[in-house]
């Protein structure tokens, strides 16, 4: 029964994942990065309340529905893997920086968890991705784009705005222990 009920968390993650990113790149999007995007933030709350096996399944069915996302919208499939991968790694490093420290303490607002979210998943993890996003826009779509600071400083508003609001709801809708 628990394997059906990961099995299925990991399916209901990846349909998501997919059903915002394409909403966020359908209605919200400047040329080729979108206003806001919640689906990471969605997906770290989530790895920040699971164990680790689930953490793990979780950012692939992310990696699989930016993918899907990706590769139903955008033109270029390098470039749609790119970006895919961009937001796993900006998930994998906010989840690797906080796992342990909300392992502890698992309300975000407590003081020594809310300085790290504030700078590891809000700062540092969209600055990676959209330093990574803004390098494969400019590279695979130099028509659409061609100012790598302005992808990437609208790349990082939009992840970090997602962060700073998803994550910390979907922490509160944890499942009573």
């Amino acid at each position: 029964l628990h394997r059906w009920k990961e099995a299925l968390l990991t399916v209901a993650v990846a349909v998501g994942v997919f059903a915002l990113s394409a909403l966020a790149i359908q209605f919200t999007s400047t040329p080729q990065v979108t206003v806001l995007w919640p689906a990471n933030g969605l997906v770290l709350g989530l790895c920040l309340v699971s164990n680790d096996r689930t953490a793990r399944n979780a950012l692939l069915a992310a990696f699989v529905g930016n993918l899907m996302a990706s590769g139903w919208l955008q033109s270029d499939f390098r470039l749609g893997a790119g970006l895919a991968m961009a937001n796993l790694m900006e998930m994998s490093f906010a989840w690797w920086a906080l796992r342990t420290i909300v392992g502890k303490h698992p309300n975000l607002g407590h003081p020594d968890v809310l300085w790290r979210f504030s700078v590891y998943a809000v700062l540092l993890a969209p600055v990676v991705s959209g330093a990574f996003a803004g390098l494969l826009i400019t590279s695979f779509a130099p028509i659409t784009s061609d100012n790598y600071w302005q992808i990437f400083l609208s790349w990082w508003a939009s992840d970090a705005l997602g962060m700073a609001l998803f994550a910390p709801l979907a922490v509160t809708f944890r499942p009573a222990e």
